[in-house]
């Protein structure tokens, strides 16, 4: 039996010696020291490894017993890792009556989930949305149209035509409506009857003339003197409110049956009028005492008449609401018209739709942009002219001027070389045609809003006005002072500096120069009657822009039943997560 060797000389000679036998055997003596606690280290591990594997197994054992079928075991494993709220403590539970509480409150939640899950579907498909509002700093918007309309709608042109009979008088179509009344009655027709004895008035009038006769007794461009245009950096004094040759604004007739010829300002297509600041407008009134033979007629429109005009700021290129949106603006007064820009962004839902675009508002013969309200009018006149045919003077109309009075004519237009018999009988059957179709007008616009026509816009922008007044009462001197001055001024600035110019120039400050000795009298001799302004009363209009911030009024989606969030999905996520 060999001995153990005892040095590690010894062993290294052992072990060649034994190697050369058994490749594959170590003694343990005859390890190296670093083999030796790497081989400890491995046994160490070994050992390690058992002994965690022993739990599992039991573990496994315990959870899982022989006598638990299938469906039992996925059914605890099921409990045992849902992340449902309360499902865990159900199989956790000690006693039958634990598991009860929590069985019970598990029920309650999840209808406390399905209930709150169904007002909020319900709220998020009801579409309820809200307005907020917000200002856009800097931001520069075009500048809004201006539509003045004279509460006297003649001018002194129509006493010469009315005295002339180039146009019919309103003293001869009040005698006519009268004969008319007297004839109704006297045919038993007493509710026609009563309607014409009030027809007395100056939309009634309107509708008896053909359009070129209410174009020549109505205002011309002429009432306006002259406008200035402030811009950023420059002024501009235009003649008659005429920028055509600019390109800029232009001046637009605008046919009322209650104002005969209204006149817009407003900028061109095309043209940006972003940096206008200020737009100044002198209007030349005629009093209404001054036209003859509407002292003693029109008698119906006493309280719906005054001195002055009547002005509405709207959207360009929009129909101008003169009487639901306008105001009214006395004469001798200087009137400051004050607005904000407010931008409108309506939001398209399937309950409440909008349109981007539409088809344009054609009235005689011009084009306004769409709005919805225009298009119920349009959509009224449509069934007027297709049941009675004749016109509405207040709606849409969709012919021409010339096919007015002669081809299509409104509903109280009054026969022409007919007997008083006739023309009864023509507006009598008029009327109850007309009358049947204005008692189902909102019938008409329910049926236009199931069908889905005439719907909103989703971007559109109104001006919220406030209006300063104070006196204002220039002398016709002072008016044309200023004229000429600015006339002098303007022309110099505009042409080659001559010395013909500069004496041009040179001479007109002489006159300024000798008109402070001047005698006031003599002054008043002179611009009093004979000037530009010597006759009719003033007023003064100024449209002013407040700044160049935008009102942004923008619609977004809401739930207001359980006022969670203002996102419905963001609501629903925490009455899941609540419930869960």
């Amino acid at each position: 039996m060999s001995s153990i060797p005892t040095n590690i000389d010894e062993c290294e000679g052992e072990n060649n010696k034994r190697t050369r036998h058994h490749l594959h055997f170590h003694h343990k003596s005859c390890q190296l020291p670093s083999e030796r606690l790497f081989r400890e280290w491995q046994a160490k591990r070994r050992h390690n490894s058992k002994s965690k594997a022993t739990p599992k197994t039991i573990d496994r054992k315990h959870i899982c017993p022989k006598n638990m079928t299938a469906k039992q075991i996925k059914r605890k494993s099921f409990g045992d890792i849902s992340s449902l709220r309360g499902i865990q403590n159900i199989f956790r539970a000690e006693t039958p009556f634990i598991r009860s509480l929590w069985i019970l409150f598990v029920i309650s939640m999840t209808c406390v989930l399905a209930v709150s899950s169904y007002f909020l579907i319900v709220d998020f498909l009801s579409y309820k949305t809200a307005w907020y509002e917000r200002i856009i700093p800097d931001q520069k918007t075009a500048f809004p149209s201006i539509t003045l309309c004279a509460h006297n709608p003649f001018s002194l042109e129509a006493n010469r035509l009315w005295e002339l009979g180039h146009v019919p008088s309103p003293k001869h179509l009040k005698s006519t409506y009268a004969r008319l009344t007297i004839q109704m009655l006297r045919r038993g027709d007493v509710a026609f009857g009563e309607e014409i004895s009030f027809w007395d008035t100056i939309e009634n009038y309107y509708s008896n003339l053909h359009a070129h006769q209410a174009f020549r007794v109505g205002h011309t461009y002429e009432m306006f003197p002259y406008c200035i245009f402030f811009h950023e950096g420059s002024v501009l004094v235009a003649d008659k409110c005429d920028l055509e040759k600019e390109q800029t604004v232009h001046r637009r007739r605008f046919s009322h049956p209650k104002y005969f010829n209204c006149w817009t300002i407003e900028g061109q297509v095309g043209a940006t009028t972003d940096d206008l600041m200020r737009l100044i407008i002198l209007v030349h009134l005629v009093p209404s005492k001054d036209i003859v033979q509407a002292n003693s007629s029109f008698v119906m429109d006493t309280f719906t008449r005054g001195e002055g005009i009547k002005v509405v700021v709207h959207e360009r290129g929009t129909y101008p609401e003169i009487e639901k949106d306008g105001f009214n603006i006395q004469p001798s007064r200087m009137n400051e018209v004050i607005y904000k820009t407010v931008q409108w962004n309506r939001l398209p839902t399937p309950v409440a739709p909008c349109v981007e675009n539409m088809d344009p508002i054609y009235d005689l013969g011009i084009n306004y942009t769409y709005s919805d309200l225009k298009c119920f009018d349009k959509i009224l006149q449509h069934e007027l002219l297709s049941k009675c045919k004749c016109l509405h003077t207040e709606w849409p109309r969709p012919v021409s001027s010339d096919d007015i009075f002669n081809t299509v004519p409104y509903c109280t237009t009054v026969l022409q070389n007919a007997s008083d018999d006739e023309v009864a009988a023509n507006l009598a059957e008029r009327f109850k045609c007309s009358s049947d179709v204005l008692s189902r007008i909102k019938e008409i616009k329910n049926t236009a809003r199931s069908q889905g026509r005439c719907l909103p816009l989703c971007n559109y922008f109104t001006y919220d006005a406030k209006l300063n007044v104070m006196l204002w009462d220039p002398s016709p001197q002072r008016l044309t002072s200023y004229e000429q001055h600015y006339r002098q001024i303007s022309k110099f600035e505009s042409q080659e500096k001559t010395e013909e110019s500069m004496d041009e120039l040179i001479t007109h400050m002489n006159r300024s120069v000798h008109d402070e000795a001047q005698d006031e009298s003599s002054a008043g001799l002179k611009f009093g009657n004979n000037g530009e302004f010597g006759d009719g009363t003033f007023t003064y209009i100024s449209l002013i822009r407040q700044s160049m911030d935008t009102i942004l009024k923008e619609e977004r989606r809401c739930i207001s039943k359980l006022n969670i969030m203002e996102d419905p999905r963001d609501g629903i996520y925490r009455t899941l997560k609540f419930a869960v």
